[in-house]
């Protein structure tokens, strides 16, 4: 199997395309450009495009299917039919391509189709990682990050096309890196997204008699397949009701009646600020949360395997009979084979193929568009977990309470979900699944880590974790905040890491308008810094934000430091590292978690109200 990793920059009077051919181990077998000079694009590049494409197994790309494959096309089609084609003109349909509506979707035209190409393209942003521009993937991958400051219109210098070109194959290598590393096989680095070998499963799946594109998303292959149509299928339903019978629950009226509040007369500052609520549980239209903060020992919980595609095989909430029947072959299927390691690609397909639906209930592009059956779904999960939580007979012990699951302390509230369990089964079709832990230390629904009953870390769940985990972001930091949250005292040891540990990893949104390096805005977006002590050769005051206190915790929004665009280039700067910046780091999580007690290094935030400027910072701090 092999594949061709590629991409492409357009500017008016130069086009480049890059094309790099690996293994399926990932080892790059070769390596070529095609490049146009002086404003036109002539049948030399475009046979070199085809036989690019022609000569392996799959094609890869970043965002490809949205940019690189529409402007290839057009490309392709313009020199078939006149011998040539302008890059002035390449480059206005990249700018067309790019550009917004008013609605902030992607302005659509009718570039011409290639199917050959679709059918074996990988994208690895539709298909995959869903988020974050190849930019900051390089970043959270630890690569040079390069920017070029070269506008698509103007004229260039010889020089500058080099380096363009050079650019545009290092973004193929980091490419084909990101799509071996966190792609291609490994669904926990796809971020719970579809890899490639998934995909692949999805397309055996799919129909023959539809028109394919591998490179079309997992929920628009997994349509296909449950639906075995690509029509636009009318809504069902035009309110949630008409999906469920209040009185075939029986969790409490409190809840019923806060429930159809939500449903009849929401008001969305009174949801904003958590109002809609019985016993701590706040609820909505899109699910419930509940939990209580804190060290916790010998837990049980109990989750709901696969909450929302039971919800959809019982209740029947497809479309048509045809479309609930294959759906609840699929999910047949998926418990078959759910704990089979040498089924690992086919289970992930099915999963997809099953929680695709769930989605795509709400949103207008999707067969499966059906907003009042997606909004019951929501009700009747959360009408079966309250149903299970607040009947608990010691409701104290009931420490987290969420969409799919109840996390409880004691023997009389196991026992008794052990019963809801066995009720459960018959009466709504729901499986509880239990699962034991020595010790968790909560801080919200979200986020949580797990222990021994040594307090030896185990890992952590939810966004704080696997988004630092996965990122490689400041690592030292948030590792040693999970060793040390469920300790008496902290006893922080920062020796046990390497300089790449203290890597802050850092990406300018458009929000932030007031990031400063010294005195000179931030000109890129993506940065690597390190804290480091006041003689360290070109440490700076580093500033991210106009307002230099964040509220939400009181942490001070700057540091000293220095930074570089490739992590290697930092390493000459490891023996300045400043242990009390990243201290001080820690201290901002641990009152974030919910342990102010163990901060040690800051002032507080009465003490920051008179901080207002970089220089309030300087002499507060340095």
């Amino acid at each position: 199997m092999t594949f061709g990793v590629f991409d492409i920059e357009t500017y008016r009077d130069l086009f480049v395309f890059a094309f790099h051919i690996h293994d399926e181990n990932g080892n790059e077998i070769s390596r070529g450009d095609c490049t146009s000079h002086g404003g036109t694009v002539t049948g030399a590049e475009t046979d070199f495009i085809e036989r690019c494409f022609k000569q392996t197994d799959y094609i890869i790309s970043f965002n490809g299917a949205a940019f690189d494959i529409p402007v290839l096309a057009k490309i392709c089609d313009d020199v078939n039919r006149h011998g040539r084609t302008s890059t002035r003109f390449i480059y206005c349909d990249a700018q067309d391509l790019i550009t917004f509506d008013e609605h902030r979707n992607y302005k659509q035209f009718g570039f011409p189709d290639r199917p050959d190409w679709h059918a074996k393209h990988f994208d690895i942003f539709k298909n995959s990682l869903l988020a974050k521009s190849l930019k900051q993937w390089e970043m959270y991958s630890g690569f040079r990050i390069r920017e070029l400051p070269y506008r698509p219109d103007e004229l260039l210098s010889a020089s500058e096309k080099k380096e363009i070109i050079d650019y545009c194959h290092y973004d193929v290598y980091s490419t084909a890196r990101i799509f071996f590393e966190r792609c291609f096989g490994n669904s926990k680095l796809a971020a719970g997204n579809v890899t490639f070998k998934a995909q692949l499963e999805l397309a055996r799946m799919y129909p023959k008699n539809l028109p394919y594109r591998l490179d079309r998303s997992a929920t628009a292959l997994a349509e296909g397949i449950v639906y075995e149509t690509k029509d636009r299928l009318p809504p069902s339903i035009s309110s949630p009701t008409q999906a469920f019978d209040f009185d075939d629950f029986d969790v409490c009226d409190e809840v019923k009646n806060v429930l159809k509040e939500i449903m009849f007369d929401y008001d969305e500052k009174k949801a904003d600020k958590g109002l809609y609520q019985y016993k701590g549980i706040c609820l909505g239209k899109g699910g419930c949360h509940f939990a209580r903060p804190g060290i916790w020992i010998k837990v049980y919980k109990f989750d709901v395997a696969s909450m929302y595609p039971t919800i959809i095989e019982f209740f029947k909430l497809l479309k048509t009979p045809e479309a609930n029947a294959r759906y609840a072959k699929i999910k047949k299927m998926r418990v078959a084979i759910k704990h089979d390691p040498d089924k690992r690609y086919e289970n992930d397909a099915l999963k997809k193929t099953l929680n695709s639906m769930t989605g795509a209930f709400r949103s207008k592009k999707h067969t499966a568009y059906d907003p009042a059956v997606g909004e019951a779904m929501c009700y009747i999960a959360q009408m079966i977990i309250c149903e299970a939580a607040t009947s608990c007979p010691e409701w104290e012990n009931v420490i987290e309470v969420n969409t799919d699951s109840v996390f409880v302390v004691g023997e009389k509230n196991r026992e008794h979900l052990r019963l809801i369990a066995e009720k459960f089964k018959s009466k709504y079709g729901i499986v509880l699944e239990e699962e034991f832990s020595e010790m968790l230390y909560f801080r919200d629904v979200n986020n949580y880590g797990e222990y021994d009953k040594d307090g030896k870390f185990l890992v952590g769940k939810g966004l704080d974790y696997s988004d630092t985990m996965k990122k490689g972001h400041n690592l030292a930091v948030n590792n040693e905040l999970f060793v040390n949250i469920v300790r008496e005292k902290p006893a922080v040891d920062w020796s046990k890491y390497g300089w790449r540990d203290f890597i802050y990893k850092y990406h300018k949104s458009s929000a932030c308008k007031y990031a400063f390096i010294g005195d000179k805005a931030m000109d890129r977006k993506n940065y690597y810094f390190l804290w480091t002590t006041a003689d360290c050769p070109g440490a700076k005051q580093i500033q991210f934000a106009r307002t230099l206190i964040d509220t939400h915790n009181g942490s001070v929004k700057a540091r000293r430091g220095v930074y570089a665009f490739d992590p290697a280039e930092l390493e000459q700067y490891s023996k300045y590292i400043d242990l009390s910046q990243y201290s001080r780091d820690l201290d901002d999580a641990f009152e974030l978690w919910g342990k102010p007690e163990f901060c040690t290094t800051r002032v507080t935030k009465q003490e920051r109200k008179g901080i207002k400027s970089i220089n309030d910072v300087i002499k507060a701090f340095f």
